[in-house]
């Protein structure tokens, strides 16, 4: 903690040894001096811009039940077309004479 006392010591070592690139005018000790002099000194650190309130949100339309069901349906029959299409795939890639020399089948 700061006393009067102390105050009047380090402006009076303000005086004779001043910061340096920093205007140490009678403002220094007020709080829009404080805060020039720290902008001053650290050039560094950007001022944020504060936001107030969350964007707003898009307004969602809700679906009706016909629409849910519709888009229900639509992805039931693209997993069933998408199973049948693997199943195809495999049934044309396997070999029926590998098969049938490994288990002794034969036609």
């Amino acid at each position: 903690m700061v006393t009067r006392s102390r105050a009047k010591l380090i402006s009076a070592g303000r005086k004779e040894h001043p910061i340096k690139g920093v205007d140490t005018s009678e403002d220094e000790f007020t709080v829009e001096g404080i805060r020039s002099a720290f902008k001053e000194s650290c050039p560094t650190i950007k001022e944020r811009k504060i936001q107030l309130k969350a964007p707003p949100l898009e307004p969602h339309t809700k679906l009706s039940k016909k629409q849910k069901r519709k888009a229900k349906l639509k992805l039931k029959q693209a997993q069933a077309m998408e199973m049948t299409k693997l199943a195809l795939d495999a049934k044309y890639t396997l070999d029926k004479t590998d098969f049938e020399d490994e288990y002794g089948f034969s036609n």
